[in-house]
């Protein structure tokens, strides 16, 4: 008829169906922007590094975990195998060589058994028993990409003098695991404080909802890292001023 126009009912309620599905897909999509983890960003920072938790650690239930995060292997003849476990590796990141004894040194629970260079500044970690030093890897010295904590990724091995005095605080198999998320969970402690002491770069090395990176000990200053070798690689100290192990020395 003149002077009416039609519309197809069927189409229009079809165009509005479109245009709630495009509405709800659009809001789906922002929703999970929002609830993706997102580093902390700033100027001069890679969002390359990944978050590090214990879940997503290589764990090897075979061999000691020590209070000082180094590994250890009891072998034949009682010979021990020391290397360093993932929760060290993860933070410490790339770096320059491993300063390692040489055979025949006598070695103590507690006291340095080696160095790790890492940039200008190095930091030492304890041996985990007593004894003559056997063997150093020296495939290991100026490699500056961690193997990961498996037997044959051992740096030192020794002959120890005290084995079976000097167990305590080693853990293996599933108190292993549950020690080392405990430890992970102080170590997001111990980045959320400095953190708010420390300006500049630290903000970044922890994800929203409290998870550090990889290689996020870079960014600590002298003072906070050696305060980190105190807490977490030589816990024998009960004071930091009688660990002069834990001082960070900075290579001129």
């Amino acid at each position: 008829m003149e002077g009416y126009s039609y519309v197809d009912i069927y189409a229009t309620k079809g165009i509005e169906y479109l245009l709630v599905l495009a509405l709800l897909a659009a809001f789906i999509l922002f929703w999970k922007f929002l609830n993706v983890p997102r580093l902390r960003t700033a100027a001069g920072f890679s969002a390359a590094k990944q978050p590090v938790s214990a879940e997503k650690l290589a764990f090897d239930d075979t061999v000691l975990y020590t209070p000082g995060h180094s590994w250890a292997a009891i072998g034949e003849h009682g010979i021990v195998s020391v290397g360093l476990n993932n929760f060290l590796t993860s933070m410490l990141g790339p770096i320059n060589k491993v300063e390692l004894p040489r055979k025949g040194e006598q070695v103590k629970r507690g006291m340095p058994l080696l160095t790790i260079h890492k940039g200008k500044r190095r930091i030492t970690l304890p041996s985990p028993f007593s004894g003559i030093v056997e063997a150093s890897n020296t495939k290991f010295i100026e490699n500056t990409e961690w193997p990961g904590a498996t037997p044959d990724s051992w740096l030192v091995r020794l002959k120890p003098e005290k084995l079976g005095n000097e167990m305590s605080g080693m853990r293996i198999g599933a108190r292993a695991r549950e020690w080392l998320a405990g430890e992970f969970n102080r170590l997001r402690d111990f980045f959320s404080e400095h953190s708010q002491q420390q300006t500049g770069k630290l903000g970044l090395t922890l994800l929203d909802g409290g998870f550090p990176i990889e290689g996020a000990l870079e960014y600590l200053d002298d003072r906070a890292l050696s305060r980190f070798a105190h807490t977490f690689l030589h816990p024998g100290f009960p004071n930091e001023s009688d660990c002069p192990a834990c001082l960070v020395v900075r290579k001129n």
